[in-house]
């Protein structure tokens, strides 16, 4: 899904963080705040600001660096385990190197490499994690079982404990499955917030950290990190913040306590120590879907054009559009989240449907009639599009916003 307007003239604008802010960071996994936001969060605590960061995740479902702490090639649960206990202690030595401490970090303990599911299918029943085998948190630190709707609950507590001025967190068109689908959660979130809160919901940044070829093909030779040039369109709000000399030292080192993903990161790390951060604030969005984040770009019949839905009815028609016909063995999926408004608080439930081919219409429309009942002005559809290959996410939409 090509670019959605004219690039952003002049750049991004900076980032200006006034004194005393107080700041919520999101990251899937440890290590991500730091290679998104460590100058971020130097510069906030050193105006006085209050940071705290909630992982969503351990960082526990990845083999190579399970491999490398635990010594077996072929890590059985425990050893995921330990590799998650690991992690953790590697984000505690890393938040100290930035200026934070234990209690400025939550780890909720949801299973790494299967956000996607928590908010795609596992709303209700806890979903088994593949790596340690656990159904709820097994490091004691939340005791939550594996549901989207107890991941909602968690995050909307931290919210209302925090207060936060601003919310960081991984941007919805980030190709990687646990950090688009934590930007979905942030989005429901943002809806749930309206009903009983006497506020409004605190400003949200996104960061880019899984998106070949950004960051490294974004970097010029004085080291300035521009947005990807497909992310650029009326839709999108690019803040800049620069790092000093000694924040960029400060944050490599602070990755370098992050020891069980040494080959990892890979060519990640020259980006994430540039000279500035970037943040692409995100608003509340309405109307048709039209950028993708392919993880297989060169594949034509996985590049999505556009997710369409239209409401009649108490139905919604759902039409997506590919560069290329299907090729053996893609599902095309529609995933939905309605929620609806009433006096006895917020209600969800999950819309799921199967595209199909509409061959009247050429080889590139797939099309979808899902039931949605709502209530005019109370209902509100958060919805995006996804192709797979048998489990694996080849591609998915950005997120997109309907009310009745």
């Amino acid at each position: 899904m090509g670019r959605s307007g004219p690039a952003c003239l002049g750049g991004p604008s900076p980032l200006n963080l006034q004194p005393g802010q107080r700041i919520l960071i999101v990251a899937p996994h440890p290590d991500d705040e730091v290679l998104a936001c460590a100058g971020l969060i130097q510069q906030a605590l050193a105006l006085g600001g209050q940071v705290r960061i909630i992982y969503v995740t351990a960082g526990d479902g990845s083999w190579p660096p399970a491999w490398r702490v635990t010594g077996n090639m072929l890590p059985s649960r425990e050893d995921y385990l330990e590799l998650g206990s690991v992690r953790m202690k590697e984000a505690l030595a890393g938040a100290e190197m930035l200026g934070l401490g234990d209690d400025q970090l939550k780890f909720l303990g949801y299973p790494d490499a299967s956000l996607a599911g928590l908010w795609q299918r596992d709303w209700h029943a806890p979903c088994r994690s593949s790596h340690t085998g656990a159904i709820a948190d097994p490091y004691g630190r939340s005791g939550s079982a594996y549901t989207g709707d107890r991941l909602l609950r968690d995050l909307m507590a931290e919210l209302d404990a925090v207060r936060p001025d601003c919310v960081f967190g991984p941007h919805p068109l980030d190709a990687h499955a646990d950090h688009w689908s934590t930007a979905m959660f942030i989005a429901i979130a943002r809806e749930a917030w309206r009903l009983p809160a006497t506020e409004p919901f605190p400003e949200v940044y996104g960061y880019l950290i899984h998106r070949p070829p950004y960051p490294d093909a974004q970097i010029d030779d004085a080291g300035i990190l521009s947005p990807p040039d497909d992310l650029t369109g009326a839709n999108h709000h690019w803040f800049a913040h620069p790092l000093d000399d000694e924040q960029r030292r400060t944050k490599e080192r602070a990755l370098g306590c992050h020891d069980s993903q040494r080959g990892v990161l890979g060519s990640d790390i020259r980006g994430s120590v540039a000279a500035n951060e970037l943040f692409d604030r995100l608003e509340v969005t309405t109307g048709p879907v039209t950028e993708d984040a392919p993880q297989v770009g060169f594949m034509p019949a996985v590049r999505l054009l556009s997710v369409q839905v239209t409401v009649r009815g108490e139905s919604v028609n759902v039409e997506l559009r590919s560069e290329a016909g299907s090729s053996s063995g893609f599902d095309y999926s529609f995933f939905a989240h309605s929620l609806e408004f009433g006096p006895d608080g917020v209600t969800h439930g999950g819309l799921t449907a199967g595209l199909t081919s509409d061959p009247t219409a050429g080889p590139q429309r797939w099309t979808a009639n899902v039931p949605w009942i709502r209530r005019p002005g109370q209902s509100v559809l958060l919805y995006s599009a996804g192709v797979r290959w048998g489990t694996v996410s080849l591609n998915h939409s950005g997120l997109g916003r309907i009310t009745g």
